[in-house]
């Protein structure tokens, strides 16, 4: 889906189609011509066409014409550099598929990294509010170091938060660099573009 490797096939088949046209031009000519004629020619308008209808004056024209260069160096040389351009444009071809499938899959890592580091997050986060309600269960009294620990708890339940939040950022932009890797970020989003 990507434009560069659409717009590189493109070259491809352009340089293929000129060392068509290269290879033909080196090829030897022949042409063959017919040419079929009636004269009307009268000394009026009138007689003229009576004569052009009634077939009195034909000419009758066959021709072959043959054509081999010699040397053809010119020809033969459009083909040959048509030939590395078509090599030129698949090489490009090449290159565009292997860095889009580099992007690819640098960020499918990516996404897979950010994917256990949220399942790991989210079990620390489970884990320290876990902690803040047994440290507000067993609270009996309000000792300032019973309050102490109490906000502790808490400091660590947005500490673990806002590390979730930064990994899920992570993992969003990770996955929109996926999709644009690949070419259909809008598909994704299901967004269409009208003509």
């Amino acid at each position: 889906h990507r434009e560069e490797l659409k717009s590189s096939k493109l070259l491809v088949d352009r340089a293929k189609l000129l060392l068509g046209a290269a290879k033909n031009e080196a090829l030897p000519r022949i042409d063959v011509t017919f040419r079929y004629t009636a004269n009307g020619l009268g000394a009026n308008a009138d007689l003229a066409f009576d004569q052009l209808t009634a077939n009195d004056f034909e000419d009758w024209f066959a021709g072959i014409e043959f054509e081999w260069p010699l040397g053809n160096r010119a020809r033969r040389s459009a083909v040959h550099r048509w030939r590395l351009e078509e090599a030129k444009a698949m090489a490009a071809v090449q290159d565009a598929i292997e860095g889009v499938s580099a992007q690819v899959l640098f960020n499918t890592g990516a996404l897979e990294t950010n994917l256990v580091k949220i399942e790991a997050l989210t079990e620390g986060l489970r884990a320290s509010q876990d902690r803040v309600e047994a440290t507000v269960a067993r609270a009996e009294n309000r000792s300032p170091g019973q309050v102490d620990q109490e906000l502790r708890a808490y400091i660590a339940v947005a500490g673990s938060g806002e590390n979730l939040l930064r990994v899920l950022v992570d993992y969003n932009m990770a996955l929109i660099d996926l999709e644009w890797a690949k070419g259909t970020l809008l598909q994704y989003n299901s967004v269409i573009l009208a003509d």
